[in-house]
Order: structure tokens, then sequence, then C-alpha cells
């Protein structure tokens, strides 16, 4: 093989690999997110403001899909639905304010970082919704209580570092109705 031959077989394979790189590699990369369901706008029901009487505002959730701030996130570790010691001492506090609500309907949303392809992570935060609804099931809770898996689509934290990562690795809870 002559310089030139290699040169020019150099060229093709490089526009070659750069071209399939852009199309199929950056393919998470101009992904369009959907924004969390309450985080950028609190609800003034449960944010400790107080009515026109001066009596607090009611820690009642309010609209649909609005997050319930009352209740605790529940992180996991990497490629993980086990509840630790931590994970069950919110989860506990989380059942006491369920049973004085019992009238709520609950979300239980499973989600999970940006590592893996989009069917494994949305198994993966089904399997953490059902862990969690499993152990507020045994802790008596008897609210009407459903879960979701949102997979990665919904991170609470952009980047792509371990930073991030562990705060998407998550389950929170929305108030929903039927």
């Amino acid at each position: 093989m002559t310089m030139h031959n290699f040169r020019k077989t150099w060229r093709i394979w490089a526009l070659t690999t750069l071209m399939v790189w852009t199309l199929f590699g950056c393919s998470r990369c101009n992904r369009r997110e959907e924004p969390l369901v309450g985080l950028d706008s609190p609800n003034p029901a449960v944010s400790g403001q107080t009515g026109d009487d001066g009596s607090a505002l009611t820690t009642r959730p309010g609209r649909p899909g609005e997050l319930i701030e009352e209740l605790e996130i529940v992180y996991f570790d990497y490629d993980s639905d086990r509840l630790d010691g931590t994970d069950q001492a919110a989860l506990e506090r989380n059942a006491a304010w369920m049973r004085d609500n019992a009238d709520v309907q609950i979300l239980i949303e499973g989600h999970c970082d940006e590592r893996g392809t989009d069917e494994y992570n949305y198994n993966l935060g089904e399997r953490r919704a059902n862990a969690v609804l499993g152990y507020l099931r045994e802790l008596g809770v008897p609210n009407t209580l459903a879960t979701r898996s949102y997979g990665e689509t919904r991170p609470a934290v952009e980047g792509h570092n371990e930073s991030a990562w562990s705060m998407n690795r998550r389950v929170q809870f929305s108030s929903y109705a039927d």
C-alpha cells in the first residue's frame, strides 16, 4: 500500500467514523427532557405561608401532579432497588404522614440516572417504585397508592457525573386524581 492510498483510506475511515458518531453517538446529547413536575413552581399550600386570617395554610398537596413536599425523597445506589436502613426510616416517617392524610391519592414515581438503556432504566424505575410501595404496604399505609416509572426522562439534576446521577436515582411522591 502506497502512502497516497494509506492517507486516502485513513481519511475515508475518519469521515465515516465522524458521521456515524454524529448521527448515533450523540443521540442522548440533544434529547429534550421534560421538567420535573412541581420543583420549579412550589405549591404555595405547602410553603409555610399564612392565609388572610393569619392561620397557616394547609399542608395538603395542591393540584394533581405536584410533588408532596412533606414526603421525603428516597435515594438509591447505582443499579439498585434495595431499601437500606436510612431509606426505611424515611419511609416510616412518610407512612406516618400518609396515615394522617389517608384521603390523599399518592403517585410513587421511580426515577433513574442517564446511564443504561431507556428500557432498562424504565424497568429499574418501576422496580424502585414497587419496592417503596411494598414497604409502605407492610407499614399499613391506607392511602390509594399508584406507581409509575419515568426511567431517566425526568432528571432532578442535569449533569453527567456522580453527584448529578446520585440525585437522579430516586423515588419521589406526587398527588394524583382519578
